[in-house]
Order: structure tokens, then sequence, then C-alpha cells
């Protein structure tokens, strides 16, 4: 039985390294691609407000794809910002 036991655990971690790694990849393979990396909308966003990104999470707004952000600004508010994955760009309302 301890050999069923290790094939069925060597199998799901299999099936599991096969899946999306998180909401967001899963979301751009939905979409068929063409976003900007998550990385590359942090940069454009920290040169844009002269702050630091606090968090960066995918979302549904008005029926459509967008990054909602939080940044640190150096006066030390805190701002969100809506912006579009596909070019990382702030969206205005």
């Amino acid at each position: 039985m301890k050999i069923m036991e290790t094939r069925v655990m060597w199998l799901l971690l299999a099936i599991a390294m096969l899946l999306p790694t998180g909401p967001l990849q899963a979301q751009r393979g939905a979409a068929g691609g063409g976003d900007a990396s998550r990385s590359a909308v942090v940069d454009r966003l920290e040169q844009r407000t002269g702050g630091r990104v606090l968090s960066l999470d995918p979302e549904r707004r008005d029926g459509r794809e967008v990054y909602r952000a939080r940044v640190l600004t150096d006066q030390g508010r805190v701002r969100h910002f809506d912006v579009d994955p596909r070019d990382g760009q702030p969206i205005r309302p």
C-alpha cells in the first residue's frame, strides 16, 4: 500500500506543476496573452508617481481586467490606481 500512496503523491505533484501558478497567469492564459509583466507595470508606476508600489492585484472592473495598485507616494500617502494590464498605463476614472 505504501508504494501506491507514493505513486499517487508523485502523480499529484506532477499535475500541480502543470497548473497555472497563480490567478494572474491563469488570467493571462484566458485572455490570450499580450499583457505587460507585473514587474514592468510596477516599474512604470514607480517612475510615473515617484512612489513605491505596495501591491498590484488583478481584478475585474466594469467588465474588464485591470490591475489594482496601491502606491506609497513620496509624501507618505497611499494612492490607488487601476492599471491596464496590456500596456501598464493607469486608467483614468
